[in-house]
């Protein structure tokens, strides 16, 4: 996919509104065909790959790239050729660019220093924004970064909250949602369109700690994971207010999960990183947003650690390892479309400690 300026997409923006410039944005993507993750080889890198997107079959691309230490996520521009990686203990955020021959990445050589311990970041859908969250000894950061023109994190703010995990952008980029261990454990908030900073407006009391959230595709539905159940809300589309709709059991009791939906809004995969990791699926109402059991996937001795979805909602690529799968690598996992229960296709190996995956 060409590159596009940030001065074209921002005068989409003005001229559009964020709403229908986020489902341009989704439908330029639709033709990518790359595969990224993150892992150790002889050192911290991130790996390349191309996908077949008839089999959902990996081929590495290029030579893996660098990373600081500890890499744990990859994220990729939602219309620039540009992707990020968070490294945990480096407290830093190093940029790549993305090969317009074969998709392979190659780093820029840029980090942005994160105030502590990186724990997660988030671009917002638009691809304006980046958010990271940072635990410190006493209290977590939340710090917004506007993304120039090359697509650098330009420092805008950063606020302090207690116990934060997560924070989650629904497709118009107009409201966030952060997870917080306060009373009010779901908050809400306004993005200021030009600077990328937040304004809370609302939050909905939850007793336990939230870990994981995720947006529906439509923007109509939030889910939270709370470690053993998932509560789903209703999001107004007007004032980002939450409406809670549903809850569902989980499996576990860990701290490491992953959400995943499928690109048409269909199945939602939870995924709890640990030996013999289990993906719980749910196949999620078009109308009410509620979710029911579809069943799970058992993965048998292996170690997941991050997923993704294709954007045509065919395959699911799981990142993992173990003792019968070293070195790790990605597994990939067809979706039935009528009922999102999976059955693994094919394996790629190769990375040893594999973790985030994102797909272009």
């Amino acid at each position: 996919m060409p590159t596009l300026s940030n001065a074209f997409i921002k005068g989409l923006n003005k001229a559009l509104g964020s709403t229908l410039l986020a489902l341009l944005v989704g439908a330029a993507n639709l033709s990518a065909q790359n595969a990224y993750v993150v892992g150790s080889d002889d050192g911290y890198r991130v790996f390349s790959f191309s996908r077949n997107p008839s089999t959902g079959e990996l081929a590495p691309v290029g030579t893996p790239a660098p990373t600081q230490e500890r890499p744990i996520q990859v994220l990729v521009h939602p219309w620039n050729s540009i992707a990020y990686v968070s490294n945990q203990d480096s407290n830093s955020i190093t940029t790549y660019r993305i090969s317009g021959v074969d998709g392979s990445l190659t780093y820029t050589g840029n980090a942005t220093q994160v105030p502590a311990q990186l724990l997660r970041f988030t671009l917002d859908p638009v691809g304006r924004f980046l958010y990271t969250i940072s635990q410190g000894s006493d209290e977590d950061s939340l710090s917004t970064y506007v993304l120039d023109d090359q697509g650098e994190p330009r420092l805008a703010g950063t606020a302090t909250f207690n116990f934060s995990r997560d924070l989650v952008i629904e497709p118009s980029g107009r409201f966030a949602f952060l997870t917080t261990g306060r009373l009010e454990g779901l908050q809400i908030y306004s993005i200021d369109p030009k600077t990328g900073l937040l304004t809370q407006i609302g939050a909905v009391e939850i007793f336990d700690s939230p870990w994981r959230l995720i947006v529906d595709p439509s923007g109509r539905f939030l889910y939270v994971d709370m470690f053993n159940r998932i509560l789903a809300f209703r999001i107004n589309k007007d004032s980002g207010a939450l409406t809670l709709i549903g809850e569902n059991n989980v499996p576990g009791n860990g701290f490491n999960e992953i959400l995943a939906i499928d690109p048409y809004g269909r199945f939602l995969y939870r995924l709890q990183e640990n030996r013999d990791s289990v993906i719980s699926i749910f196949q999620i109402d078009p109308k009410q947003g509620t979710l029911s059991d579809a069943g799970q996937f058992t993965s048998r001795d292996i170690n997941l650690r991050g997923m993704a979805i294709d954007a045509e909602g065919t395959f699911l690529h799981v990142a993992g390892d173990g003792i019968d799968y070293f070195p790790g690598g990605v597994i990939t996992l067809q979706i039935d479309p009528k009922t999102g229960m999976l059955a693994e296709t094919s394996r790629t190996r190769g990375i040893y400690v594999p973790r985030g995956i994102a797909l272009r």
